[in-house]
């Protein structure tokens, strides 16, 4: 018994060398694109247990592929660069439901209107009647009717 745990111990070692001699030189950090990558992967999979369908597994399969090259990938540079892409877009998604869910809780007491000439979103009192706005950002005056 003891022979079979010591011979088992020295594969999961030599396994464990193999593995860490292959990633050097190689990307494998798990980054914000690479979990999102796996989440939506694993969702994907929830959902394909309710929803039967060949171009859901093609899916799921090509997002476990590009997940694993990524992670194996010897181009350093280029995968950092995909990630800070992913980071940018990631950030003006979130921040549109942001402002959205703001908007949506401030519906009450403020109005947003955007500025005619700069196009900025300018969030007004919710006051009946006509009023004249000067734009922060620009220092443009236009009528607002409420």
């Amino acid at each position: 018994m003891n022979n079979l745990r010591n011979r088992l111990s020295q594969l999961r070692y030599r396994l464990a060398e193999k593995l860490r001699a292959f990633m050097i030189g190689r990307y494998g950090r798990p980054d914000e694109l690479y979990r999102f990558l796996n989440i939506t992967t694993f969702v994907l999979i929830i959902l394909s247990i309710f929803i039967r369908s060949w171009a859901l597994n093609l899916l799921i399969i090509l997002l476990l592929f590009y997940s694993t090259y990524r992670l194996c990938s010897r181009n350093i540079q280029a995968r950092y660069d995909e990630n800070q892409k992913f980071i940018v877009l990631q950030k003006k998604v979130r921040n549109f439901f942001n402002v959205s869910l703001r908007r949506i809780k401030e519906h009450k007491d403020y109005r947003f209107r955007n500025c005619p000439d700069c196009k900025k979103t300018l969030r007004l009192p919710n006051k009946k009647g006509s009023h004249t706005v000067v734009c922060p950002n620009c220092g443009c005056k236009f009528e607002v009717k409420i």
